[in-house]
């Protein structure tokens, strides 16, 4: 899997960066007796925190800063101070670089630098509450529109040829009206376009997009670029609240809509052979690319949420001995589920960034669901596996191991039990 370069500064000097290795390593003495099996150990203190970073500088590409490589060893080989370095997690740390290893070719304009960067003293991490990854995927998703608009209004020019003036204010719903005084090209261009827009508005035209959505808030330019990018992404949007249902099963929610995206986007390929219509066909990659990782984003929001609920059951019975029935058990996504949706919507979005380079949003998505489905698999129960001899209900294995009786649906659900009442065998429990 690759690693996701993420920025930081040396110096003042900023850096597209990764971070290859980071060390913790204790000082230990030992003692050796002889006729005697094994050491004594005296805990010396910790070592220096070693990091091991790998920077990357180039030119074109969305890049414009090889020569800033350059000013970085100058300034490593001039100071005497003790260096700042900014990373990406724990935030500013003093320190020195130990080591510097660089590999620059002047004719492609690009190089990479390994930075053995050791810490002053010992800090001790500050701990980060998770972000919300609903939350975070919505701002991504409203900077990606952004990078979006200004992809797509470089393309226009591109098709074109040169750089008419767009229409700038389109008070009435046909394109073709208002290009009148433009070019032949752009006129043939702007009605191609308007056949496209129009294929798009028939597409699930009998849903109602709720006024509260993230597309809803969203206020596109009356322009041309503004014009297309707003249709393609509420089309979008529609077809993804045919499949809102599923929002509770997120693998089984990403495979619908990853495939519905993909038949929808073999569905405008007939269109492809016009300039208009292969660069309708790119952005409705880009807005499917999107609402994919969205969509996820509110599944993983909504099953963390469940997680919660299932860690705060109230007690059975309260101060008063009265019974207090428990709320209902809904399901949660296991780790097979969680990976299998994230691989969905990462291969989507490789797919799209792989020939759009400058959508720098749409990779900060893929961190943020990446990240989530990390955190979730570290902090969720361990799951063992335990041997049942003789057959007994499941409540009473429950009862066995300490788990609530609520938990009997999750050990259903990761578990081929044709017969709660009578369990044998291996069965897979949380603990």
């Amino acid at each position: 899997m690759a690693t996701e370069t993420e920025i930081g500064q040396l110096n003042g000097i900023d850096l597209e960066m990764e971070t290859i290795e980071d060390t913790f390593e204790r000082a230990l003495a030992r003692y050796e007796y002889p006729y005697v099996d094994g050491d004594d150990l005296e805990d010396m203190g910790q070592k220096a925190h070693v990091i091991r970073i790998r920077c990357y500088f180039y030119d074109g590409d969305g890049g414009d800063n090889y020569e800033a490589h350059k000013i970085l060893i100058n300034n490593l080989a001039q100071s005497s101070d003790l260096d700042e370095l900014v990373h990406p997690k724990y935030g500013t740390m003093q320190g020195k670089v130990e080591s510097i290893t660089v590999r620059a070719d002047d004719r492609i304009r690009c190089a990479e630098i390994d930075l053995s960067f050791v810490e002053q003293r010992r800090q001790t991490l500050d701990l980060v509450a998770p972000e919300d990854v609903a939350q975070s995927a919505e701002t991504s998703f409203l900077t990606s529109q952004n990078q979006q608009a200004a992809e797509l209004t470089e393309e226009i020019v591109t098709v074109l040829g040169w750089n008419p003036p767009l229409p700038a204010d389109i008070p009435s719903p046909s394109l073709l009206a208002q290009v009148n005084a433009q070019t032949g090209a752009m006129r043939q261009f702007v009605r191609d376009i308007q056949d496209q827009l129009e294929a798009f508005d028939a597409l699930a035209n009998e849903v109602t997009q709720p006024v509260n959505s993230l597309v809803a808030t969203i206020n596109y330019s009356a322009d041309l670029p503004g014009r297309i990018l707003g249709t393609i992404t509420r089309a979008v949007e529609r077809v993804a609240n045919l499949y809102t249902s599923l929002r509770q099963f997120p693998a089984r929610l990403t495979s619908s809509l990853s495939g519905a995206i993909l038949s929808l986007q073999a569905q405008f390929e007939r269109f492809a052979p016009t300039s208009a219509g292969a660069l309708c066909l790119m952005h409705l990659r880009i807005a499917g690319a999107q609402r994919l990782a969205l969509e996820a984003a509110y599944s993983y929001g909504d099953d963390q949420n469940r997680r919660l609920s299932l860690t705060a059951q109230p007690p059975a019975f309260d101060a008063m001995g009265r019974y207090t029935a428990p709320a209902e058990v809904t399901p949660v996504a296991n780790a097979q589920e969680l990976e299998s949706s994230l691989s969905d919507v990462r291969g989507m979005i490789a797919a799209v960034v792989s020939d759009f380079r400058t959508m720098q949003a749409l990779k900060d998505m893929a961190r943020q669901l990446l990240e989530h489905v990390y955190t979730d698999k570290l902090t969720s129960e361990r799951i063992i596996t335990i041997q049942v001899d003789t057959p007994m209900p499941l409540h009473i294995v429950c009862l066995r191991y300490g788990l609530s009786y609520t938990e009997a649906q999750r050990i259903i659900d990761i578990n081929r039990i044709p017969w709660p009442s009578a369990v044998k065998g291996g069965v897979k429990i949380y603990v």
